[in-house]
């Protein structure tokens, strides 16, 4: 999917606009990140980059466990 194509091209940290809860997609699907140091770790102990995108894109993946 283009969605699948734009993570692959920027970042596989996704969130809307409207909300601070950040989601990493793996597969197909996406998975909460409920703290900082969960995204850090995730990451390699990195920040990661976080691309901001339409919440109809995002409501459309299907949610997995959290990290």
């Amino acid at each position: 999917s283009s969605l699948t194509q734009q993570c692959r091209q920027g970042s596989t940290y996704i969130k809307t606009a409207g909300s601070s809860l950040v989601y990493k997609v793996v597969g197909n699907e996406k998975r909460p990140i409920y703290s900082y140091n969960s995204m850090l770790s995730s990451n390699g102990g990195k920040e990661p980059t976080v691309m901001t995108i339409d919440g109809l894109y995002v409501s459309s993946i299907p949610t997995g466990v959290p990290l």
